[in-house]
């Protein structure tokens, strides 16, 4: 059996102070005219885990913890705006100054709990090795999130190894989250009418999917050289818009990566 327990507590000093939620503001040099502005801010976090580890027989171990988080304070992403759009898709003007493109500072929840249950098996074949997991998430946000991932260790004659890798994660949107701030209903005389908004895409709708391959060579018990190649997928599912001119347009769109690392591990 297992507990940790962790406690963070941050200071948040953005550069150039710490903005007022919804404050308008424009992209240029004349950003000084709207900009509003406090102190710094702060944000406590607390994250327990407990665990249980088992050894079902002599080629099965599995584990499962329980992990809870509770964090209070400033949440919001200091640098993060929202564009603030008419009923045409365009940006609108700010009505209280001379300026076009209104754009808003987001406004996050000044608390937020977690928990996540997460289920992990190591299997001992004659050779390979089986290795596969699953996570459950949720919180008071609204984001819910499920990741799947399977290892499959090919033990090769001597000292070498090959390692497929698939990892599955798929999560729903915050509450709050929205790509803009549409002018015409949530806004009045320039200020924005809603408690929170946030278009920061890792609290949008998405799925992001890995796989790759590992191939390593032990030189002793204690020294290891390895390569990885893998390639990411993520996919949003937060394109549909109700304004007619943003309907055809791609507003969150995939995002590919590919990685290669190389790694030698001695110990010493």
């Amino acid at each position: 059996m297992s507990l940790g327990i962790g406690y963070e507590a941050d200071q948040i000093n953005p550069v150039g102070g710490t903005p007022v939620e919804f404050t308008a503001t424009v992209l240029g040099e004349e950003n000084e005219a709207l900009k509003q502005t406090r102190g710094d801010e702060s944000k406590d976090v607390l994250d327990l885990l407990f665990g249980v580890t088992q050894v079902m027989n002599r080629h099965w171990v599995t584990q499962l913890n329980y992990s809870y988080g509770s964090s209070s304070g400033y949440h919001t992403d200091p640098y993060k705006l929202l564009s603030v759009l008419n009923d045409q898709g365009n940006l609108l003007n700010h009505p209280s100054a001379d300026i076009d493109n209104w754009y808003a500072y987001e406004s996050r929840p000044d608390s937020r709990v977690r928990h996540s249950l997460y289920w992990a098996n190591k299997y001992h074949l004659t050779e390979d090795v089986i290795d596969f997991s699953y996570r459950y998430y949720t919180d008071d946000w609204g984001v819910d999130s499920h990741t799947l991932d399977l290892r499959y260790r090919y033990q090769f004659a001597g000292n070498m190894y090959l390692e497929p890798h698939l990892r599955w994660y798929q999560q729903t949107a915050a509450d709050f989250y929205q790509l803009y701030i549409a002018g015409s209903t949530q806004t009045t005389s320039g200020s924005v009418n809603l408690d929170y908004a946030s278009a920061d895409p890792r609290l949008a709708e998405f799925t992001g999917t890995s796989f790759g391959i590992k191939y390593g060579i032990e030189f002793n018990r204690s020294s290891e050289f390895n390569i990885r190649v893998e390639q990411y997928t993520q996919t949003y599912d937060a394109n549909n818009s109700s304004l007619p001119a943003l309907s055809g347009l791609d507003l969150a769109p995939d995002l590919k990566a590919m990685t290669i690392s190389v790694g030698y591990s001695f110990e010493f």
